[in-house]
């Protein structure tokens, strides 16, 4: 896969739903937490399928077809309705992640399929910063960036409240009844978040970064995305 050009996490989420091609058309979709931006990537995502949005922010999602104002552990669907669900960079931000990942098992049908993204606590960077004495870079303690390496703890943050080890999720998404069909990662310094956030300036050594992201294991990746099944 050629991940020097266009969004790295994009063109891993279409080689994942590559599993079985038929499942990215003629279906029923929701998409969880993300904006009327990454409305776009979705609709790349699954051409043909029938996409709803949901965003607990009313402006998050303004003239997108299909948009529902809602938060991901409260869903308005019925059992089992959904073929498909995603979920990019969102999980992090709440305080009852299971919640989330119950309610998606409750909507999705049986065998459908679950795409989650999310920053990874244990990446190499972070292992590195923890020895330091500083927090993970994707994890945020309090309402400002306290302990972190980088940012200046007067710096507004506190936005990632449930961030995962690659351990941890794969626990969490089979306990509530999902098969793990397979995992990959990204990185931050990456063509889908400067889209989604023109100012999005990232972090020093960004080639560095771009040439770890293809050596690494994924479990030392900066991001995880994991395709499950409901089973």
């Amino acid at each position: 896969m050629d991940k020097t050009r266009g969004p790295i996490k994009v063109k891993l989420l279409k080689d994942l739903l590559r599993i079985d091609p038929d499942r990215t058309v003629d279906f029923k979709v929701l998409d969880i937490g993300g904006t009327r931006v990454t409305s776009t990537f979705i609709k790349d995502l699954f051409p043909g399928s029938e996409l709803y949005y949901a965003n607990i922010d009313p402006h998050s999602l303004n003239d997108v077809e299909g948009a529902i104002i809602a938060d991901g552990t409260g869903l308005p669907f019925r059992d089992e309705c959904l073929d498909i669900v995603t979920s990019f960079d969102t999980i992090e931000h709440l305080v009852s992640p299971d919640a989330l990942v119950k309610e998606v098992h409750r909507v999705l049908k049986q065998d459908g399929l679950f795409a989650l993204a999310t920053p990874n606590l244990a990446d190499i960077y972070s292992r590195l910063a923890f020895l330091a004495g500083y927090v993970p870079f994707s994890y945020h303690p309090g309402d400002h960036m306290f302990g972190c390496a980088i940012i200046s703890g007067t710096r507004k943050g506190g936005v990632h409240k449930s961030v995962f080890t690659f351990r941890a999720l794969q626990e969490m998404l089979e306990y509530y009844g999902f098969k793990v069909e397979r995992v990959e990662g990204y990185t931050y310094n990456d063509e889908f978040y400067r889209t989604l956030t023109p100012h999005f300036e990232s972090v020093g050594f960004n080639k560095l970064r771009l040439i770890m992201n293809i050596l690494l294991p994924v479990r030392l990746k900066e991001c995880l995305v994991f395709l499950c099944q409901k089973s």
